[in-house]
């Protein structure tokens, strides 16, 4: 399974036995923990695993009142299950495609995730699309 994600400290690529152009990609993170993506079955999974590994660290940061200022990867895990639980609320389905228009922001990452959490779909659309 190819990722592209630009990890904290290194990122490592291991090729398969059998020498094939199939690899898994292992990610090493500042715990020095080791995960390897083949075995996580979805966004979601994987992030709900980061954000019960990494607590109270900083994940997303923004800006508020003319300074950045962070969220935790648990701040931002509440607020993805209360949206995905409002989502549900209001009727969305297994399947339902969700149109997610925003600026780039933390929010953006926050309604994707939830959306799929929700068992949606997003579908993205840029704020400088035009018809």
């Amino acid at each position: 399974m190819l990722a592209i994600f630009n990890p904290p400290v290194k990122r490592y690529r291991v090729e398969e036995p059998n020498n094939t152009t199939a690899f898994s990609i292992y990610f090493i993170f500042e715990n020095f923990s080791i995960m390897d993506l083949a075995t996580c079955p979805n966004l979601v999974s994987l992030f709900f695993d980061r954000a019960e590994a990494r607590g109270e660290h900083p994940f997303l940061w923004a800006k508020v009142g003319g300074k950045y200022r962070p969220q935790t990867w648990r701040e931002v895990a509440v607020q993805i299950t209360e949206l995905a639980r409002g989502l549900l609320a209001l009727g969305l389905k297994k399947g339902d495609r969700v149109v997610l228009v925003a600026e780039n922001r933390p929010k953006w990452l926050i309604a994707d995730l939830a959306i799929m959490a929700a068992g949606g779909v997003t579908v993205p659309a840029y704020t400088t699309n035009t018809v």
